[in-house]
């Protein structure tokens, strides 16, 4: 299953419809133009982006992502990685998969 992180970052688009986007992925449908940001499942990555198409695979609800971004499309999912290193950058002044985690984690579930 997927894990929903408690501040979760949203595009404009989103933001109008949260709801929707949210239970679309956790279900699984196919959504046209809509990408999810995860926390890495391995310790190498720092975030890691992926479409909501490949959540028609069974094998990425068993991987048990923390989702802490939604966008409706691309360019959206883009603004909201440059936020989200902002974000980080400005708290811990170095953005590093362990301090994204951290930023997370301390950020309210």
């Amino acid at each position: 299953m997927f894990r929903f992180h408690g501040k979760i970052y949203m595009d404009d688009k989103v933001k109008e419809k949260p709801g929707k986007y949210r239970k679309m992925v956790e279900r699984g449908r196919g959504l046209r133009r809509c990408f999810v940001i995860a926390l890495p499942v391995n310790e190498k990555n720092t975030l890691e982006v992926y479409s909501s198409r490949e959540f028609w695979f069974r094998h990425y609800r068993k991987m048990g992502l923390e989702i802490v971004g939604l966008a409706a499309d691309r360019s959206g999912a883009e603004t909201l990685l440059c936020r989200i290193v902002q974000d980080v950058y400005h708290t811990y002044r170095v953005v590093d998969a362990g301090h994204v985690k951290s930023y997370f984690q301390g950020k309210g579930e």
